[in-house]
């Protein structure tokens, strides 16, 4: 057993290295960029959330697919791939001086978000802890804030010493080592590295989710909110008149947060239940987009919509897969993984034109943040039914 638990955090901190790349840089750490790409190539609002249309829609068909795909060819080489399609797309960010370059970029780093995000994590995991999964869980995410954290500031430095398409290659050749550490150490199972394998059963007291279909609207929202936010903090900074490197300590800020977010969240359910940790990590959010609508006052205000929006987001990588281990048997839970997945991106790609068009319609993209505010609150109702309904079929 000491071994089996041994290796089990191995893989955490190899799925921290997944995570920093698959969920952090393809989606968080390539925001950064957007102002640069739009100056440097005189893309209109539309025309961004265009790259992003593009990366939200084939993150979505890859989660589609990505649970056949670990069947076939395992979590290691699957993750692995994934992290070979970031390298790939940032390069092509790098090199690329048109729209269509840009939207075939952002084609492999949807592709590499959608196989190597929470699916491949949360499964693999799921089959490693009997106990403490949430913890795991968090840990493992973690690696995504740590990008958000680490990442802004050095491409802006990077932008500003050098140029954008050097700061791009420079994430590519990280992201292709990366994906060699995935290949060389990760282990599906307990029984490849010659361990004992995980009982079948390990989550006895999930009896089976029975509430509605109305639990599906919180990921569908939250996929509408997070997955989009990250693309408008930094434009709507520097139209709040922030320089670069202000709007890149702001979002390391909300790395940090979202690093600390991750890291807590699951001790914070061990002691005070899922149901209040995740009330009281959509309330961050919540008063995270509040502040975020008076960022121009002053960068006190601007520092900490970023961190109450970091800390918030930890709820989607880690929140989801914990609400999904509490409502459904162990056998049920890759399936169950991928359909929440799937809503989640599918939420992303329907919301991902919108903020681009109404900020060349109206002229900024303040309207957004109440938009998320409006989202945010009823994804905390939502969440309050569900438990609800949870607790009278006991």
């Amino acid at each position: 057993m000491c071994r089996k638990i041994q290796y089990a955090w191995v893989n955490v901190a190899v799925c921290c290295v997944l995570y920093f790349f698959c969920s952090g840089i393809a989606v968080t750490g390539f925001s950064i960029y957007m102002p640069y790409v739009k100056e440097a190539n005189n893309f209109t609002h539309t025309q961004l959330a265009q790259i992003i249309m593009v990366r939200s829609l084939f993150g979505l068909v890859s989660k589609i697919w990505v649970l056949w795909l670990i069947r076939k060819i395992e979590i290691r080489r699957t993750s692995a791939l994934a992290c070979l399609s970031v390298a790939i797309a940032f390069f092509l960010y790098g090199v690329s001086t048109t729209l269509s370059g840009f939207f075939v970029a952002a084609v492999f780093a949807g592709i590499g978000y959608g196989m190597g995000s929470s699916i491949a994590g949360s499964v693999l995991l799921h089959r490693w802890f009997d106990k403490n999964f949430d913890i795991a869980i968090g840990l493992a995410a973690s690696g995504a804030g740590l990008s958000v954290l680490i990442w802004p500031t050095v491409a802006t430095n990077l932008i500003l010493m050098w140029d954008l398409e050097r700061a791009f290659l420079v994430i590519a050749v990280l992201a292709a080592v990366g994906s060699v550490v995935i290949f060389l150490f990760l282990r599906d199972y307990p029984k490849q590295s010659g361990l004992e394998p995980v009982p079948e059963i390990k989550n006895v007291k999930s009896g089976g989710f029975r509430a509605d279909n109305s639990f599906y609207l919180a990921p569908l929202l939250l996929g509408m909110i997070v997955l989009n936010c990250n693309s408008v903090y930094p434009l709507y900074f520097v139209e709040c008149g922030y320089n670069g490197l202000t709007v890149a300590y702001a979002i390391s800020l909300c790395g940090a947060a979202l690093l600390i977010g991750k890291l807590s969240y699951g001790f914070i359910a061990n002691h005070i239940g899922n149901k209040r940790t995740s009330s009281m990590f959509i309330s961050f959010l919540i008063c995270g987009f509040l502040l975020g609508s008076f960022a121009a006052w002053g960068t006190a205000i601007l520092y900490l919509s970023a961190i109450f929006c970091g800390c918030g987001g930890a709820l989607t990588t880690v929140g989801m897969p914990v609400w999904i281990s509490e409502f459904v048997p162990y056998d049920k839970f890759d399936e169950m993984t991928k359909r929440v997945q799937i809503i989640f991106a599918l939420g992303g790609f329907l919301f991902s034109m919108v903020p681009g068009m109404l900020a060349d319609l109206l002229g900024g993209y303040s309207i957004i943040y109440l938009i998320f505010i409006i989202f945010a609150s009823a994804v905390l109702m939502v969440i309050w039914r569900i438990y609800r309904i949870k607790s009278r079929q006991r």
